[in-house]
């Protein structure tokens, strides 16, 4: 009888282990779809003033997939699909406000040296 138990056992195993393989692949391609399809999104100009106010909360309807973004529209309807997705559009968002931080703390900078320089130069001919 053991014997057919551990068979039992090893077959229930391979079993389980080749869905779960499946699964994990599946899971990545959606996730990666999402990331790919989070890369053209834009949000509603109308609502820029709620999108930041929502930039710390992912699970915001403002960060949702359309159609217009989705490659396939049957993952409109997949949770993993639509959590990713709202999480790479949230990042794109994010990394563009930090990119424009950065233009304009640079900017304010380099114009401050400037002054600074003719500040110097005027000073010194004095």
């Amino acid at each position: 009888m053991k014997p057919i138990s551990i068979i039992a056992f090893l077959m229930f195993a391979f079993i389980a282990q080749s869905n779960a393989s499946t699964l994990i692949q599946d899971s990545v391609s959606i996730v990666q779809a999402a990331k790919k399809d989070a890369r053209h999104f834009k949000y509603n100009k109308a609502d820029k003033k709620l999108v930041k106010k929502n930039l710390n909360n992912p699970n915001s309807d403002y960060f949702k997939p359309t159609s217009t973004f989705a490659t396939q529209q049957s993952l409109l309807s997949d949770s993993l699909y639509v959590k990713s997705f709202k999480y790479y559009a949230l990042e794109k968002i994010k990394a563009r406000r930090s990119l424009k931080v950065v233009l304009i703390v640079t900017g304010c900078f380099a114009g401050v040296m400037i002054v600074i320089d003719i500040l110097y130069e005027w000073l010194v001919l004095q």
